[in-house]
């Protein structure tokens, strides 16, 4: 079985947390549209675009931050 890449993994993510926010209550659906927004920001940046969302790239770095 082949490993999945970054790219299609975050991938699935995007589609789980994107179902998740559909069915999210008000107090679990902006946690869970921080988590979208950054999903499709790294998903950007892997693609080769430019990380233009100034939000979600500060919560990227905050993610990476916290697990180093």
């Amino acid at each position: 079985m082949k490993k999945k890449t970054r790219l299609e993994k975050l991938k699935e993510h995007e589609k789980e947390v994107l179902d998740m926010m559909g069915k999210a209550n008000t107090r679990a659906y902006a946690a869970l549209a921080r988590e979208y927004r950054a999903t499709l920001a790294e998903i950007d940046i892997l693609e080769g675009g430019e990380d233009d969302d100034e939000i979600a790239s500060i919560i990227l770095r905050h993610r990476k931050s916290n697990t180093n």
